[in-house]
């Protein structure tokens, strides 16, 4: 912010106060407080629950941007760090991309090295695509001479935005007074030795801090010295009362100060933490520098062994705050020279400014010419993935306008389109007769519902959307009507933002022990407070009133869009695809998979023994996709003894690939997976889940119109079953487009983005 001083500056900040002074031409802007705890949990500053925090904290943030109207958002590590805070952040650059708030160039300003995730790929994937879809540059304050973004961020090939390196980014070297004077000021005499140890913020320090005033007595001994301790602002109350209460005459314990670095320039010697600042600090001042690096994550250790490999600084292990060695490691540093100049680039700040005042990024604007929207979408997945899938192709298709998934079943590692954010409620899950709702991470079902619905209230208010879609409820789910009636009811009765509600159902609907009551309720509620329904089915195949007999006293539109299927280009070369997997040339592969996995064990394990009879001259092979959710122990089993000629993977993100490429597709017959089907024209057969009418259902319709194949429960018989495979591998395949209507999708979007231009959904 320095280096832009000929520039207005608004800075936006949200942690605990720091009492910094600021540049005469940087404002400053404070939301309302978030710290976060030794578990990394986030609490408000008065201790309250964040879920009010969160709508507020949105509200000013969006206020702020249509005050200011800024030139530039330069965005402090997020998202490659801050994850949290997306749930704020995601909201403006949306906003800013898609033409809600207005428009200003965003850069992303992050440090020389990443902490390290749990799951890298994952992690990755969200990151290049955040940057792709909202970021106009990546700056990284680093020298790449000493560390590039890739040592520590595997995927920046996957970064399509420039990234740019500007060097570190240093505070100036002090200049109201040499640092004689400075001395002198401090009441520090010429021949006294000046030691200052720093523990960055303060939260990790206290080992460093509690070796140093151990040693003090072992080291004035031999020296003539005095210790200025300064212990960050996050130290811990009891731990500070503590160093103070140990600090003797020669040393002074202080939280913070504003002339860090002119006390480094002053000092004969650092020992310090290896935080980003700190060694900065140490850079510019030249002074002999010790550092103990934090070691609960590689970046401190990191950045400390490459400007120790500089010569920069020397480190310090855990056994070295021993005093004894501790003592010894002072002593050396004493002995050498300070450097007048790192051999590290420390002209950031300079080169970032010049950066953001020369960079003017060339973008693309939405192709639509209307205003776009914000929809949030509710998802609830139980057992199978079909709704998900199905619910992204929606999501995909209204790539012109603010999606907003929010979803509450299992986590599902599945990519999700760029205009998409996704918002994860605490999980709820069934067993495999759709009964017991609980929490799969141990936490009691009424904590878990309160937690929801305060979740999803939270939602609403910061989103504020022009459309609210919910996936199958009231037609289904009832089990979940504790979160979405009261939700419901508020948004009619205006103590929630006004929006559109539409309901989005499949084709068929399961059975019910008492259809009446079921579907009278779900009427009166669609009436009540729902102002469509949408049905993704083609009414020439399956209509609504076939599986819910009260559809004609349902009072809001009811829209058929046709059947929601994955987008499918032709393979533009499917030999070289199949080579690429290993597949040859002469080989027939047979496609076995079972959607989530939860209920498809019977089909898997059938398809896996019938692979035993089979041609022995392995001209077919067998790809076996279990679903996610497969149990382990099934897992296990399906592997036991394996036929060479099969093999098994748990997901696939490219599974209409797959089944393009295929010669032939087993599977359950879920509308997700039946979709794909009929979208890649693979030859198909399908064994219906029979614990509900549903998948039975759509696979006699979709077999009388010779799409697809069913099989019963006595063709699961493993010779039968593979007498069968051979059979259907030497049938010719499907010619000619689908005769179903396939584009529910895009009609489900066209029809949304139509009833908004009318300004009516009647």
């Amino acid at each position: 912010m320095r280096a832009l001083d000929k520039h207005e500056i608004v800075l936006v900040t949200g942690g605990p106060e720091v009492d910094v002074p600021l540049p005469d031409h940087v404002r400053r802007y404070q939301l309302p407080v978030l710290r976060m705890q030794s578990d990394k949990k986030l609490i408000s500053d008065d201790g309250s629950p964040t879920e009010s925090i969160w709508p507020e904290r949105v509200a000013r943030l969006q206020d702020l941007f249509r005050r200011e109207a800024p030139d530039v958002f330069l965005v402090e590590l997020y998202p490659l760090g801050r994850t949290a805070f997306g749930r704020e952040l995601d909201t403006i650059l949306a906003g800013i991309r898609l033409g809600r708030l207005p428009d200003c160039r965003v850069y992303c300003s992050v440090r020389d090295i990443l902490v390290e995730k749990r799951n890298p790929a994952t992690y990755e994937n969200r990151v290049c695509r955040d940057l792709n879809r909202w970021f106009d540059a990546l700056l990284v304050h680093s020298d790449p001479a000493l560390v590039t973004l890739d040592d520590t961020f595997g995927a920046i090939e996957d970064i399509a935005i420039p990234v740019v390196y500007t060097g570190y980014v240093a505070p100036p070297a002090p200049k109201s007074m040499t640092r004689e004077a400075f001395r002198l000021h401090k009441g520090i005499d010429p021949g006294e030795t000046l030691i200052v140890v720093s523990a960055g913020g303060g939260q990790s320090g206290y080992p460093l801090l509690k070796a140093m005033l151990a040693v003090y007595d072992q080291l004035a001994a031999k020296i003539r010295m005095k210790i200025t301790v300064f212990t960050g602002p996050y130290l811990p109350g009891d731990q500070l009362a503590k160093l103070q209460k140990a600090a003797t005459p020669g040393v002074a314990v202080e939280r913070f100060s504003a002339e860090f670095t002119a006390w480094l320039a002053a000092a004969d010697v650092s020992v310090s933490m290896a935080g980003y600042n700190t060694c900065m600090s140490l850079l510019t001042s030249g002074v002999p520098a010790l550092v103990w690096p934090f070691e609960g994550d590689r970046e401190q250790p990191l950045r400390a062994a490459r400007l120790a490999a500089a010569d920069c600084l020397s480190v310090l292990r855990r056994e070295d705050l021993d005093p004894q060695r501790l003592s010894m490691h002072i002593e050396d540093a004493l002995r050498r020279n300070r450097r007048p100049i790192a051999p590290v680039d420390l002209e950031g700040a300079r080169k970032t400014a010049r950066f953001i005042q020369s960079h003017r990024p060339q973008r693309k604007r939405p192709r639509t010419g209307r205003p776009p929207m914000k929809i949030v979408v509710y998802c609830q997945h139980l057992l199978g993935i079909g709704h998900l899938f199905r619910t992204r192709e929606i999501c995909r298709a209204l790539d012109a306008h603010d999606v907003v998934l929010v979803t509450g079943g299992l986590e599902t590692p599945i990519p999700l389109p760029a205009n998409v954010r996704h918002r994860q409620l605490p999980e709820l899950a069934t067993n495999r007769e759709f009964q017991n709702l609980h929490s799969p991470r141990g936490d009691s079902l009424e904590s878990t519902r309160a937690e929801r619905r305060q979740c999803l209230r939270a939602i609403l208010r910061e989103e504020a959307p022009d459309m609210f879609l919910i996936e199958l409820y009231p037609i289904g789910r009832k089990a979940f009507r504790f979160e979405l009636d009261p939700l419901l009811a508020e948004i009619d009765a205006g103590r929630l933002p006004d929006c559109k509600v539409v309901c989005s159902v499949r084709d068929i609907l399961v059975e019910k022990e008492d259809a009446l009551k079921h579907e009278t309720r779900a009427v009166d509620t669609l009436n009540r407070w729902f102002d469509a329904l949408l049905v993704h089915a083609d009414p020439e195949v399956v209509r609504l009133e076939e599986t819910f007999g009260r559809t004609a006293d349902i009072r809001v539109p009811v829209v058929y869009t046709g059947f929601v299927a994955p987008p499918q280009a032709p393979m533009e070369n499917r030999d070289a695809w199949r080579t690429a997997r290993g597949i040859a040339a002469d080989q027939k592969v047979v496609v076995v998979s079972a959607g989530g996995g939860a209920v498809g064990y019977p089909l898997l394990e059938a398809a896996v023994h019938a692979a035993r009879h089979l041609p022995m001259d392995g001209s077919i092979q067998v790809q076996v996709f279990t679903g996610p959710y497969l149990p382990e122990d099934e897992g296990r089993a399906l592997r036991r003894n394996l036929d060479p000629r099969v093999r098994i993977d748990r997901f696939a993100e490219d599974f209409p690939a797959w089944l393009q490429a295929a010669d032939l597709s087993i599977s359950m017959a879920g509308y997700n997976t039946c979709m794909t089907i009929m979208t890649t024209g693979v030859r198909a057969l399908v064994h219906p889940f029979a614990f509900n009418r549903e998948q039975g259902l759509r696979a006699r319709l979709l077999e009388d119109r010779g799409l697809l194949g069913v099989l019963s429960a006595t063709d699961l018989n493993p010779p039968s079953l593979a007498e069968r495979i051979v059979r259907e591998l030497e049938a010719p395949g499907r010619k000619g487009p689908c005769a179903v209507d396939i584009a529910g999708a895009a009609n489900t979007a066209r029809w949304i983005e139509y009833a908004f231009a009318k300004g009516t959904f009647s």
